[in-house]
């Protein structure tokens, strides 16, 4: 085999088993990372970011792009005035609406509402705030009563004081012409509302490091190439394509037992603790670090049975016999532990 030094050894076990592989975290969301399934968990992540951000900012290009300008002159002006929200009511009513949680039964009529912004007639002033329904004897001795039940829908109340500041703002809801419901909104709450929306916006979507260093075909043809011309006689890298979805294998000539012992030894040089489940009955053992879930698992040759079914060798990167004993299976994901292992079992042959 070629000469290599230790620092190239090092570089190479560095490139395939340790950056090349990682996990990512997303909202309550992890996933394992290789060059074989980047672009499958790319598509999944984008869809989380996209509905992440509309989770914080869920509102129309419309509103999102008057939010600067409505928070300058609230600030300027010290509250909003009659102008401002006759201009922009359709931000603020949706604005308003969905921070006091106000039933939404449908979004295009809700919509409509807040454009419409209709105004409750004067005398529905005098109700406070609360959910009146048909046997309250003041909803049903008002005319209230006559006016909800033709309408549905949604109306606002305003109040502006003497400089022309909104001081009074009230939603009236009206789901079913039974029952109504009133609200206060907060002003102050909803200033706060507005800024915090333009901090949600302006930090964007959620950015995921994706990248790897290099993309599957570079990792597969160049990568395991040169690993295996220099280790391949005793651990060939390799990869099967089981049922389309790339696989990644470490393919070794001595016997599963033999190969486990030498990993269950390097345990102390390594100072890395392990677990062992020996599955003897269907010759595979699996090797865990202490308190880690990823592990790894060493399948004798004939442990396999669906191998060449599952794997013609045609469907194999390296399609070499299949005179190997022992079968590393890593997939997306390879236990930090490995790489520290794999490197002395590199050495201990060389």
């Amino acid at each position: 085999s070629k000469m290599v030094t230790m620092q190239g050894i090092d570089k190479i076990i560095d490139d395939i088993f340790i950056r090349s592989f990682k996990v990512i975290t997303f909202c309550n969301y992890s996933r394992y990372v290789s060059p074989f399934n980047i672009k499958v968990v790319k598509d999944e992540l984008l869809v989380h970011a996209e509905n992440e951000y509309k989770n914080r900012v869920p509102y129309c290009d419309e509103i999102i792009q008057s939010l600067d300008f409505i928070s300058t002159e609230i600030k300027k002006a010290n509250g909003i005035t009659k102008k401002l929200y006759e201009s922009y009511h359709f931000a603020f009513n949706t604005i308003a609406r969905r921070f006091t949680k106000i039933e939404i039964s449908d979004e295009t009529i809700v919509e409509r509402d807040n454009r419409d912004s209709r105004e409750i007639e004067t005398y529905l002033a005098s109700f406070q705030d609360g959910f009146y329904n048909k046997n309250h004897h003041q909803y049903l001795d008002s005319s209230a009563f006559k006016f909800f039940g033709r309408e549905k829908g949604t109306f606002f109340e305003r109040e502006y004081n003497g400089n022309g500041i909104l001081t009074k703002f009230r939603i009236f809801n009206v789901p079913h012409p039974n029952i109504f419901q009133i609200t206060s909104v907060d002003l102050n709450n909803l200033q706060e509302e507005i800024d915090k929306l333009i901090r949600e916006r302006n930090s964007g979507k959620m950015n995921i490091d994706l990248e790897l260093p290099y993309d599957s075909d570079c990792f597969a043809y160049e990568k395991l190439a040169e690993f295996n011309e220099l280790f391949g006689n005793y651990a060939k890298l390799n990869v099967f394509s089981i049922s389309n979805h790339p696989t990644f294998f470490v393919e070794f000539n001595e016997d599963y037992l033999e190969i486990v012992n030498f990993f269950i030894k390097s345990q102390y040089e390594h100072g890395i603790p392990l677990k062992v489940y020996y599955r003897t009955d269907r010759k595979f053992i699996t090797l865990r670090k202490d308190g880690e879930v990823d592990a790894l698992d060493f399948h004798a040759r004939d442990s396999f049975l669906n191998l060449d079914r599952e794997c013609p060798q045609n469907f194999r990167l390296d399609k070499t016999s299949d005179e190997k004993n022992t079968y590393l299976l890593l997939g997306n994901s390879v236990p930090k532990f490995f790489a520290p292992m794999i490197k002395s079992y590199i050495l201990s042959k060389n």
